[in-house]
């Protein structure tokens, strides 16, 4: 399935209606956060250009069409269309961690997709960018953010910071290793939550507060639940009464039969683990 670089690309291909109906929803999701407002353009002022940007997820039995209209974030000035940019995302020792403390509690283990995360986050500097192609209310007015948009190189920062003081709110903790790992210790038991952009993975000790975090989390944002915790950044997870198996056996995206023979033919090396490491010390001490 071939996916198009451009608006008219989408509308010309033969997957048209779908195209346009994941451009009508990303639109949807963005005015159902209200982050802008349409106006005209001031002279001392330079409306950032957008693009569409697409993807198909799901794979070629149940592909999902995806669109989303981003800003060309490279064209903004610093210290006049933003400020910091750093956002930090969980490490991958994190989510390892984790896991491991549900297996050994018996927590349970589930994960939420926040629904256009960047546009929930405030933006502090003044920033206008062009009307999306086939979305146009005017053509010469542009939108006036009133909250952060995909591409802008501080959206990743401003949402992060917008969860890390609703999670505050909410009792969280924020963990001192890891700044997107949220820690709620009470007299009924613990959840934890770690947060990679907008994906999120939530461990507690009884249903009651799970039920209670999640609900918390529709209350401020568009939430969407995706149950017990099944793929994490390209990670297949299965559980069962003994354990929670991981693999990375799928390839998304990636076309084997274009790959050259010297990457297929790469040579395999083993690499002992942590506790293979100490196990050798422990044997050279003795």
């Amino acid at each position: 399935m071939n996916v198009p670089t451009s608006c008219n690309e989408a509308i010309k291909s033969k997957s048209a209606a779908k195209w346009l109906q994941a451009m009508d929803e990303d639109i949807e999701t963005l005015e159902h956060n209200e982050p802008f407002s349409h106006t005209e353009l001031p002279k001392e002022k330079t409306a950032v250009r957008g693009k569409w940007v697409f993807a198909i997820k799901g794979g070629d039995e149940s592909p999902v069409y995806k669109a989303r209209y981003v800003a060309r974030g490279f064209s903004q000035v610093g210290g006049i269309g933003f400020t910091g940019t750093f956002s930090p995302t969980a490490r991958m020792e994190s989510i390892r961690i984790l896991v491991q403390l549900a297996v050994q509690n018996g927590w349970l283990l589930e994960q939420m997709d926040v629904k256009g995360a960047y546009p929930h986050a405030p933006i502090e500097c003044e920033v206008y960018v062009k009307q999306p192609p086939g979305y146009q209310q005017s053509p010469n007015l542009v939108w006036k953010l009133k909250k952060s948009l995909y591409g802008l190189k501080q959206s990743g920062r401003n949402w992060h910071c917008l969860l890390h003081q609703y999670l505050r709110e909410m009792n969280f903790l924020q963990s001192n290793a890891d700044p997107c790992v949220f820690i709620q210790n009470a007299e009924r038991g613990t959840t934890l939550l770690l947060v990679w952009v907008d994906d999120i993975i939530i461990a507690s000790s009884s249903k009651e507060l799970m039920d209670k975090a999640k609900t918390k989390l529709k209350d401020r944002f568009n939430m969407k639940d995706l149950g017990e915790i099944s793929s994490f950044l390209g990670i297949d997870f299965q559980r069962t009464k003994e354990c929670i198996t991981k693999s990375q056996l799928r390839l998304p995206d990636l076309d084997l039969i274009n790959l050259s023979q010297d990457l297929l033919l790469v040579k395999l090396i083993q690499i002992p683990t942590k506790q293979v490491v100490i196990q050798r010390l422990e044997m050279k001490i003795a």
